[in-house]
């Protein structure tokens, strides 16, 4: 029989409920701030080795997982990562060359010339992670910190949040001795998550409002090894230089579903599955779902054996949200226990992590200074539901019919492209403030206390597309109509029978967007620009002291730009043949009379 007993409380500044990733990104955050901290989480007892997913570490993630997840060290031997690859039409394929294909793609080159310092890591350096190994190595940090608790074999049972100043009781079991205890903490955050304790406790838990709904399945495998990814895997630019698809996160688009192939240290691979429900693979299982997707792509099935599967996954329903991201009753919900959307572009981590970072800055100043700042409370609630609105507008009409449109695909891609690269200044702010301050606010200067006010009202995607020109519920609905209206004539195009040629970019600073109305009758046009010099790379690189960076200025208004001379051209062919076609049909119909006459 086993003995209960109660534990008599400790308290805290900070609960951190859940020792993931992000968990333990907010756990190291508060303690190099000096906070008391508490973190819960069954680690021990949890004996199940989960390989995890969310291993590719994009820049918008990068700069908090180097500084204020101190993976920087872990980082730098990860598996390189050139970029982002996307492709459509691989289905049975066996060549990429006579493919459409987007993809942002970097030179090793460029990494060779910057400074290698933390503050260029954690701009630029992107990386692909094993999720196990970073958290592990961030655990071993975290236990470094005299002012961090960590409850490595507990299971929260219960969370009460009270209205007044005093402080929440957080009701945990040890899995190993059966015992109960509780901890009173000023803040609580749940990272715990899709289990969504908060979220669901009080109600914030919602949906879209709608019956867009997708599945995930994923795997990770060893044995691949470089060898497999031979010559068909390659791209040459135009001055002969090459660049390898595997070098990047691979993305492969089909009907309703898209890939992810993404390449990790050790000859592992992990490769995933999101799908529409409605357009669900064949398979009485989510394993046997999962092989008949990877089965139809000979590029995957040559390297890829059940028997060198190291664990498959799923998400059954991935699309959800939640109305209070952070409360002025003292908590907040990140990660999975807040919202998930899609893992196209890893942008449930990226914000994840932005919201950390404001949390913190919340939490700090009630802590330090006992000023609960509701207005910024406010300004994060609404910003991030206005963010998590445009990631999701990102990737609904691609899982349509529309992306099998060669000019959808493309377009489509530019403006995701110019949404998550309108933060690039606000990006090198906080590498700025992160490195320089070392997460700390108490090491401010009176520059970083300005980034860090900067911060506060621009560090999110709808507030830096908006560029202070409208509110950013009007650049996301702007964006969400300008996806629609793509989609809209994409599907025209396919049902009329109106082909578009393939196309190929690679995004230079200035793509060949000028040969789209001249391509004819062409089967495939490469509107790639020259790439960079290094020389000329150098121009983009900001200096170590810059506070604005001018070519970060300017980028939006250049991508925006051509963006929407590409849109324009769209919407002016689409309905030139559409009236093309009413003429044609009214001509017959007029023949037909005459001859009926």
């Amino acid at each position: 029989m086993n003995i209960v007993v109660k534990r008599a409380a400790e308290t805290a500044d900070v609960v951190v409920m859940g020792a993931g990733i992000i968990g333990l990104c907010n756990a190291l955050m508060y303690a190099k701030q000096g906070l008391k901290v508490v973190v819960i989480d069954n680690l021990v007892h949890n004996k199940k080795k989960s390989f995890k997913v969310g291993e590719s570490l994009l820049s918008h993630s990068n700069v908090f997982l180097r500084t204020m997840g101190e993976l920087d060290e872990y980082a730098r031997k990860s598996h390189p990562k050139l970029g982002i690859w996307f492709t459509y039409g691989m289905e049975g394929e066996e060549t990429f060359d006579d493919k459409t294909e987007w993809a942002l793609s970097y030179q090793q080159d460029w990494f060779n010339h910057m400074p290698d310092t933390l503050q260029y890591r954690a701009t630029f350096h992107e990386k692909q992670i094993v999720r196990p190994e970073a958290e592990a190595f961030q655990l071993e940090r975290l236990r470094t910190y005299t002012n961090v608790t960590i409850l490595d074999t507990a299971l929260v049972k219960d969370v009460t949040i009270y209205d007044d100043d005093r402080l929440h009781e957080i009701e945990w079991v040890c899995r190993e001795t059966k015992e109960t205890g509780l901890t009173r903490s000023k803040w609580v955050i749940d990272s715990a998550g899709r289990r969504r304790m908060l979220a669901k406790k009080f109600n914030h838990a919602t949906g879209f409002g709608d019956d867009f709904q997708t599945t995930a399945l994923w795997a990770q495998f060893d044995h691949v090894p470089d060898e497999v990814f031979g010559d068909t895997w390659k791209y040459t630019y135009y001055s002969g230089a090459e660049s390898r698809r595997d070098q990047h996160t691979c993305h492969l688009w089909g009907d309703g579903y898209w890939i992810w192939v993404i390449r990790l240290k050790d000859g592992r691979i992990s490769i995933g599955i999101t799908f529409d429900q409605k357009k669900a693979p064949q398979g009485k299982t989510p394993k046997d779902q999962y092989w008949d997707i990877i089965n139809r792509y000979p590029l995957l099935t040559r390297f890829l054996k059940e028997e060198n599967m190291l664990e498959f996954s799923m998400y059954k329903d991935v699309q959800y949200t939640t109305d209070t991201f952070v409360s002025a009753k003292r908590y907040g919900i990140v990660g999975d226990a807040a919202t998930n959307v899609d893992a196209y572009y890893s942008q449930g981590i990226s914000m994840s992590l932005m919201t950390s970072f404001h949390i913190s800055n919340i939490v700090y100043k009630d802590v330090r200074e006992n000023e609960l700042d509701t207005e910024y409370i406010d300004l994060m609630n609404r910003n991030l539901k206005e963010d998590w609105l445009i990631i999701r507008n990102i990737i609904k009409e691609k899982y349509t019919s529309a992306i099998a449109d060669n000019r959808f695909f493309i377009l489509s891609h530019l403006l995701d492209n110019t949404i998550l690269s309108s933060g690039l200044n606000e990006r090198w702010y906080i590498t700025r403030l992160l490195t320089e301050t070392k997460c700390n606010p108490a090491n401010e200067t009176q520059l970083h206390k300005k980034l860090r006010s900067k911060l506060r009202r621009n560090l999110y995607h709808s507030a830096a597309l908006s560029m202070n020109i409208v509110k950013p519920k009007t650049a996301r609905k702007i964006q969400g109509y300008l996806q629609r209206k793509m989609g809209e004539r994409a599907r025209w195009r396919i049902n009329n029978g109106v082909k578009t040629p393939k196309i190929k970019l690679l995004w230079p600073p200035l793509p060949k967007l000028f040969k789209l109305p001249f391509s004819g009758r062409r089967e495939l046009i490469d509107i790639t620009g020259k790439e960079l010099e290094i020389k000329h790379a150098k121009f983009f690189l900001p200096m170590p002291n810059d506070i604005s960076h001018f070519p970060f200025r300017i980028i939006v208004p250049i991508l925006l730009g051509q963006f929407m001379w590409a849109y324009t051209y769209d919407a002016w062919s689409t309905n030139y043949k559409k009236l093309m076609k009413f003429l044609r049909l009214q001509g017959n119909v007029q023949q037909s009379n005459t001859l009926n006459k």
